[in-house]
């Protein structure tokens, strides 16, 4: 039996050393300092001799021994247990000149000094909280899959087992990904959304952690969504901007639902309202329906593109710099009200789904306000104010729309970390 004993007593610091009747052994175990939070550990194996080939020794610089994680008892050698001693085998692999490890509650990064690896104690702890999961999950995996193999033989009666979840797998998961540079398959990504976003109902989880996830998973979509959208608002020319504009939409056709003051949601995109099928000749289709959630009304949605001109180049009265609208919005003006008057007169026979279509609203979304000149807008302006059940919108505006929602969720942001600081 391993028992320890105080060596000596000095002013500063008590000196111990482990002791073994059995294996015939007296060895310095710890160093305890007397004015500073600091302890010094001499890790030993069974037969009293140094355990490990390179490290010596483990300080504890301002931080509790006791207060850690996945470090042995006295008895059995100090040192590291099976789910740390990892970090060993990395530092010995890559810092053979390394004989001692510092844990400090000091510093706030790792370092390497004098034949000393150095890392703050979180990062400690980060250590563990990863290794720990894996390493359950690894031996209780094993375990559990010996013991169903066994249970195939009917006349052993084990019964088989589900493998348990363990705390922070998933957490050890991702940082495996984010560490390797991968991205998560769209099955896995799909995967999580759906059981954060579906069935959190049938979990035991915190709220407000959830809810703050979510706030930051929303933050990074709407922010990747607008990169995305201006990437698109930048181009010059293009094939087909008409049809890119289209689809960039129907993939993320939330932006549009905050077009409309009361609730929306996409009903269904190229739908058709009428006119001769078949080779397509005299049929109208409209770029996207969005139906009134509490209403069934019907909105269309008519998709121009960024670049088409919202003015006239040529002023029709100079002197009072009146410009009339280009025939690329009157003729879009047009055809969203022959979609319109086409729809209401073949509801009947070409509503497909559950929609109505009392005085639907037409929304027309072209050009660029940025793109006429500040002299000039009061003419587009005053135009499109008094339009009936039409409204034109342009793609700039659209933008600021989707960045006022992305601000709301910064502001929230900012406000919890001035919460945070001021009650420190």
């Amino acid at each position: 039996m391993t028992t320890e004993i105080i060596k000596e007593n000095l002013k500063t610091k008590e000196i111990y050393f482990a002791k073994n009747t059995e294996a015939d052994f007296e060895v310095k175990s710890r160093e305890v300092f007397k004015k500073k939070l600091y302890e010094i550990v001499y890790p030993f194996d069974r037969f009293g001799k140094q355990k490990y080939t390179l490290i010596s020794e483990i300080h504890f610089d301002g931080v509790a021994r006791a207060d850690l994680k996945g470090l042995r008892a006295m008895t059995r050698g100090y040192g590291f247990t099976y789910d740390t001693s990892s970090l060993l085998s990395v530092v010995n692999d890559k810092f053979p000149q390394v004989t001692k490890i510092v844990i400090s509650k000091k510093l706030t990064s790792l370092k390497l000094k004098k034949g000393e690896f150095i890392l703050n104690d979180d990062d400690y702890k980060k250590i563990y909280s990863t290794l720990r999961p894996k390493n359950l999950t690894h031996s209780k995996d094993l375990k559990i899959t010996i013991n169903n193999l066994l249970a195939d033989s009917k006349e052993l009666k084990l019964k088989s087992q589900k493998i348990p979840y363990v705390s922070g797998t998933i957490k050890g998961i991702l940082q495996e990904v984010k560490s390797s540079g991968a991205k998560l398959s769209d099955n896995d990504s799909a995967s999580i959304l759906d059981f954060t976003q579906n069935q959190i109902q049938n979990y035991d989880m915190n709220a407000v952690a959830l809810i703050r996830t979510k706030e930051k998973i929303d933050q990074v979509y709407i922010d990747k969504v607008l990169a995305q959208f201006e990437k698109i608002l930048s181009k010059k020319t293009g094939k087909n901007l008409e049809g890119e504009w289209h689809k960039f939409f129907k993939d993320n056709s939330w932006i549009f639902s905050y077009l409309f003051a009361a609730p929306h949601f996409l009903f269904q995109d190229e739908y058709y309202v009428g006119g001769q099928k078949g080779n397509d000749k005299g049929a109208r289709y409209a770029d996207f329906i969005y139906k009134n959630n509490l209403t069934d009304n019907a909105t269309i949605i008519e998709i121009k593109t960024h670049k088409a001109p919202l003015l006239h180049k040529t002023a029709y009265r100079k002197a009072g710099k009146i410009y009339p609208i280009s025939s690329g919005i009157s003729g879009a003006i047009n055809q969203v009200l022959d979609q319109k008057h086409t729809l209401l007169r073949n509801y009947s026979n070409v509503a497909t789904g559950d929609f109505e279509v009392f005085e639907p609203r037409c929304i027309i979304v072209a050009g660029k306000i940025g793109d006429i000149p500040k002299d000039s807008r009061k003419n587009f302006d005053l135009f499109r104010q008094n339009l009936r059940n039409i409204e034109i919108i342009c793609f700039d505006e659209v933008l600021v729309k989707a960045k006022i929602l992305l601000n709301q969720f910064t502001k929230k942001k900012d406000k919890a970390k001035k919460k945070k600081t001021s009650k420190k």
